[in-house]
């Protein structure tokens, strides 16, 4: 499934996402517990050579984003000073 959102509402989807995160009802209105935890990620490239990031949930679950082309790089200079 790919869903796509325009890149200046992502970081308020994933804002709201994670405030409601402990919040969550399964369909009987119990409370359900957070089971999200990314156990890989890789950077790639899509069909026209666009720069994916994509993060393993799970063992067989994966999401994938589109990044703007300037944010691999401050995504590695970021990682590289905390490297140190």
């Amino acid at each position: 499934m790919l869903l796509g959102f325009p890149h200046e509402a992502i970081s308020q989807i994933v804002e709201h996402a994670a405030m409601q995160l402990a919040h969550g009802r399964d369909r009987d209105g119990a409370p359900t517990m957070t089971a999200f935890r990314t156990t890989s990620f890789e950077i790639g490239r899509g069909p026209a050579g666009e720069a994916i990031l994509s993060l393993t949930i799970g063992q067989a679950g994966k999401i994938s984003f589109l990044l703007p082309a300037a944010m691999p790089g401050q995504l590695s200079e970021q990682l590289q000073k905390l490297a140190h």
